[in-house]
């Protein structure tokens, strides 16, 4: 099966949480965001090849966050750990899945989807995790020609990202800060607000006579 640029395709709808239930699948409109992890890239820089590679896609190995359901708290704990965090590239989905392959099989040529989103979810994940998955559309090609497919689809879909940015420009909430190579912060320090004592003590001491004179009620 041939799956048009642009659809939806039958995999994508597929519940792929591993205790069911999850997310949903993943609308067009929404936006995903690959976490760029360990010395590679820069923020402002595009994704290097490796970040997006013929064998990672065809393996589903990608790694996505859906934006609006990840905050900075949860990019920390489940996806950088205790790892060097670069930044993030983000895309909407419907640009991801607008890459077409195209190849010529017995004299004709053919277009497909160059790539799945998929919501998949396994244990430890966040549930806002996705994968990057090669279309159905041209798995069955011979392996040359399939090499040569994917790593132009790849080339594309790194395009679609952009450059990276820092992460917390694409996720909300204040979090942790993590460090990155360049000795700057993927996630900028939030300071404390300082406390109002005297609105906070006056506050209380409203609430003391309150229950001062119930009690002589």
């Amino acid at each position: 099966m041939v799956c048009a640029v642009g659809d939806i395709c039958t995999n994508e709808l597929e519940n792929r949480h591993h205790m069911g239930g999850g997310l949903g699948p993943i609308m067009p409109e929404e936006h995903v965001a690959l976490i760029v992890l360990g010395t590679d890239g820069a923020i402002g820089a595009g994704l290097e090849p490796n970040m997006i590679s013929p064998k990672r896609l065809g393996r589903g190995e990608i790694s996505l966050a859906r934006v609006s359901h990840a905050t900075l708290d949860d990019i920390r704990l489940f996806v950088v750990k205790e790892k060097t965090c670069i930044g993030a590239a983000a895309v909407e989905v419907s640009k991801l899945r607008s890459v077409a392959a195209s190849w010529k099989e017995s004299g004709r040529q053919m277009v497909s989807r160059g790539a799945c989103v998929l919501p998949d979810v396994n244990e430890g994940d966040h549930d806002s995790h996705a994968s990057l998955k090669t279309c159905a559309g041209y798995e069955h090609l011979g392996q040359t020609l399939l090499g040569t497919v994917k790593t132009a689809v790849c080339a594309e879909l790194r395009k679609k990202f952009g450059t990276i940015r820092r992460v917390d420009e694409i996720f909300t909430a204040p979090a942790p800060s993590i460090p990155t190579t360049s000795e700057t912060w993927c996630v900028q320090e939030q300071s404390a607000q300082p406390i109002d004592t005297a609105r906070h003590c006056s506050i209380f001491d409203c609430l003391f006579a309150k229950l001062s004179w119930l009690r002589r009620r």
